[in-house]
């Protein structure tokens, strides 16, 4: 996630013109498994920012460089001027509730990298090699920042400049836009050495492994309260009984992404049926589609944007929850996020997508995965049946966030009411499940 700076750092450091680009000069650039043994303490100010430095100059040593026809060289010393002295920042950045993060720029070049810090932890909520070979995947496809290498407790990746987060107010406007790119990802082949395929998806492990987490928590531990306890009660309650409707079966669910297929539109049953089974197909999905993590070019409209002044096209970031999955469980999550849920004050019955939107959000979703021939017959029971089954899924996004957010009230330092965001989600899964459950 990743919202307005909070603070600055002037450093006094070597550099000068020059852009990052796909320059990766050094082995850890898209380089999944090589880690520099460095770590960066982010709750020491008095050392944190020359241990960033420290780190980027040994991952993406060419930031400090200026290269006459850059792109053009064919090694990191070639053409190369270095110069002293020069002023650099380190913006911190609000708005992350799984990583700190940092931003490196330099007021002479266009360019900016990203640093994320991990949390300090025995568990982890996220698995980081999985993570990261995602993101190699996607980086090297174009399809996600440039990633430019691993140290012991984070990672370095380009950083989108002159982009803004979408607002949750905007999740309308850019319906189609989100479609299109959900579907980019949904589309892609995943070799089965960066993600192990499954029967079901991965989400169900994913969830069952942060149950484990939040169950194991001793009492003595900090920030374990009643509340959070009867919450988790409530929760287990609720996870068995979805898992009883809603986990798909082998039957009823094929893997696209692994077997190659993923634009591949199933060609039997009833228009309804074709939609559920459509729908049920494990495709490489992002999790976490959400305002904070749609990134577009920054025009200073403050968000009061129209369809018709659109500054340039839609970047999507944060690919922490990836995964291969039903295809329904990512549109799910997506709508999810129309509502405001990062204030936490969301009002989830008005701004749940509408019928309309939805349709023109399914319809963007199909052309560009060249499936619109699945609207060709009964169309609207297709579409009524793709928001019905999207609807059921619903439930899984907020459930599985409100299990996380149990997670992370016992083990994040980042100051963030977990509890009160646990107990949001599920006011909206109360909401959705007697909606679309009944």
């Amino acid at each position: 996630m990743k919202a307005a700076s909070a603070s600055t750092t002037l450093l006094r450091s070597s550099g000068s013109k020059g852009s990052v680009g796909r320059h990766l000069s050094t082995v850890y650039g898209e380089n999944a498994t090589k880690i520099l043994p460095l770590e960066v303490d982010a709750t020491n100010t008095a050392t944190r920012d020359q241990q960033l430095v420290r780190v980027l100059r040994e991952i993406c040593p060419s930031f400090f460089e200026t290269s006459h026809n850059y792109h053009e060289q064919s090694s990191a010393t070639h053409g190369v001027e270095r110069r002293d002295d020069h002023t650099m920042t380190i913006q911190p950045l609000l708005g992350g509730l799984s990583n700190q993060l940092f931003v490196w720029k330099r007021p002479d070049s266009s360019s900016s990298v990203l640093f994320r810090i991990h949390p300090r932890s025995e568990v982890e909520i996220v698995n980081r090699e999985t993570e990261n070979r995602i993101l190699v995947m996607l980086s090297q496809q174009g399809d996600a920042p440039l990633f430019y290498g691993r140290f012991a407790n984070g990672r370095v990746e380009e950083f989108y400049d002159n982009h803004r987060p979408l607002s949750c107010r905007e999740m309308n406007t850019y319906a189609a836009e989100i479609a299109a790119l959900l579907a980019r990802l949904h589309r892609k082949h995943v070799p089965p050495q960066v993600l192990t395929p499954t029967d079901d998806g991965h989400l169900w492990t994913r969830l069952e492994e942060w149950f484990r987490m939040a169950s194991q928590q001793q009492p003595e531990q900090r920030r374990i309260t009643t509340d959070s306890t009867l919450m988790l009660e409530r929760l287990q309650f609720e996870w068995t009984w979805l898992q009883s409707v809603l986990r798909p079966t082998q039957s009823r669910c094929t893997t696209k992404a692994i077997n190659g297929t993923a634009d591949a539109a199933p060609t039997q049953g009833t228009p309804a049926q074709q939609a559920q089974d459509f729908l049920d197909e494990i495709v490489l999905t992002h999790m976490d589609c959400q305002s904070l993590n749609l990134l577009r070019p920054d025009s200073n409209d403050d968000g009061n944007e129209s369809a018709s002044s659109k500054a340039g096209p839609l970047r999507l970031i944060d690919f922490e929850y990836a995964g291969l999955n039903p295809r329904a469980a990512d549109i799910a999550n997506t709508f999810c996020e129309f509502c405001d849920m990062n204030n936490m004050r969301a009002d989830y019955e008005r701004e749940y997508p509408s019928e309309d939107v939805q349709n023109e959000f399914f319809r963007a979703y199909l052309k560009d995965l060249e499936c619109s021939s699945l609207l060709a017959g009964q169309q609207e029971e297709f579409l009524t049946a793709m928001r019905l089954h999207v609807g059921k899924y619903t439930l899984l996004s907020h459930l599985g966030w409100a299990v996380w957010s149990l997670v992370q009230h016992n083990l994040s330092d980042i100051e963030f009411d977990y509890l009160a965001y646990a107990q949001h989600r599920m006011d909206g899964y109360e909401l959705f499940k007697a909606k679309f459950w009944r």
